[in-house]
C-alpha cells in the first residue's frame, strides 16, 4: 500500500507470534531456508556457585591477601568442577564474590554436576587458614530442557530457564550448602539424602518451585561424599 505523496512502499512483516522456525523464516526474502529449519531439545544440568567471605577474609589478612587467596579459590574451583566434563565452564560475578557456573550434557550429566558441586565446595574448603576466616561455596543445581535451533545458518540456544533457577538456589543456599531443584533430586532419587528447604521463588512474578539441601551422597562416581547441611539457608 503506498501513502499518498510519499511513494514509500509498507513491508508487511510474518503476522504470526508464535509457531515453527519455518513459519517464521517463511515471512522473509529467501525462505527456502526455511526448509533448512532445526529443533532439537536436550536434557542439561546447570551448576551455579559463589565464592563468600571475602570481607571477613580481608578483615583478618587484609586486602591484598585476601585477593590473592580469592584468586586461588576461583582458580582451584575452576579445575573441580572442569574434571567432571562440563559442556561449558564460566567465571562472572563481583571480583570479591566471583560466581562458577557450568553446563552438564550427555551421559549421567546430572550425577557429574552433582560430583562437580561437591568437589568445588571441597576445593574451596580445603584453601581456609588454619584457625581464621575461609571463603565458602554455595552451589545450587537444576536440571531441565535445553532448546538449540539453527535456521538460515543462524543458531540460536537456550539455556536461561534452568541457568536462571539454579542461579535463585544459590542465593539460597549457605555456607558450604548444595541446593537441588525438585527435577535434579528426582534424577538422582535413591543416590542421595536430602531435605526440603520449601518452595523457592523463581522470579518476579512470584512462581515458586521446590527446593532441596543435600545431606548425603553415594554416586556411582564414587565422588560425590556425605557433607554435614550446616546452617539454614541464607
Amino acid at each position: 500500500m503506498d501513502r499518498e505523496g510519499t511513494g514509500g512502499e509498507v513491508v508487511q512483516f510474518p503476522g504470526h507470534r508464535l509457531g515453527t522456525i519455518a513459519q517464521t523464516m517463511a515471512g522473509f526474502r529467501g525462505a527456502s531456508a526455511a526448509t533448512e529449519a532445526r529443533r532439537r531439545e536436550d536434557r542439561v544440568t546447570v551448576l551455579e556457585a559463589d565464592v563468600r567471605g571475602f570481607d571477613r577474609v580481608a578483615g583478618a589478612a587484609g586486602q591484598d591477601e585476601a585477593e590473592r587467596l580469592l584468586a586461588a579459590v576461583a582458580d582451584r574451583a575452576v579445575r573441580a568442577v572442569t574434571g567432571f566434563g562440563p559442556e561449558t565452564v564460566s567465571v562472572s560475578g563481583d571480583p570479591t564474590a566471583p560466581i562458577v557456573s557450568a553446563a552438564f550434557e550427555g551421559r549421567d550429566h546430572c550425577t557429574r554436576a552433582l560430583d562437580a558441586a561437591t568437589a568445588l565446595r571441597d576445593a574451596v574448603d580445603s584453601m581456609t587458614p588454619p584457625g581464621g576466616p575461609g571463603f565458602r561455596a554455595c552451589i545450587g543445581i537444576d536440571m531441565g530442557d535445553v532448546v538449540e535451533a539453527s535456521a538460515a545458518g543462524l543458531s540460536f540456544r537456550s539455556v536461561g530457564t534452568v541457568r536462571m533457577f539454579a542461579g535463585r538456589l544459590r542465593e539460597f543456599a549457605g555456607p558450604g550448602q548444595v541446593f537441588l531443584s525438585a527435577d535434579a533430586w528426582a534424577e538422582l532419587a535413591g543416590a542421595v539424602l536430602v531435605r526440603s528447604v520449601g518452595h523457592v521463588r523463581t522470579n518476579g512474578g512470584g512462581e515458586t518451585r521446590e527446593a532441596f539441601c543435600l545431606l548425603d551422597a553415594t554416586m556411582s562416581s564414587g565422588q560425590a561424599r556425605a557433607r554435614p547441611a550446616g546452617a539454614g539457608a541464607s
